[in-house]
């Protein structure tokens, strides 16, 4: 009976552990959406865009010439 008690311990503690860790698209990089702006980035657009699409959470990003609303949804 204790044998039966520590193995299913284990199973959970390995369960438990494993439901901790990141899913694979947080690992690839693959949380996060990107889109082109043709000017400035328009932040109500851009949250707008994001939590419709992806439930996530936008920020507008303009840096010289190059203008974009990013997405993280993970």
């Amino acid at each position: 009976m204790a044998k039966f008690f520590g193995s299913f311990f284990v199973v959970l503690l390995v369960l438990s552990v494993a439901s901790m860790l990141p899913g694979s698209d947080a690992l690839d990089g693959g949380c996060e959406k990107v889109m082109p702006t043709s000017g400035d980035c328009n932040p109500q657009e851009c949250m707008s865009w994001c939590s419709q699409n992806y439930r996530g959470h936008a920020k507008c990003y303009d840096k010289g010439s190059s203008h974009a609303c990013v997405c993280v949804y993970c």
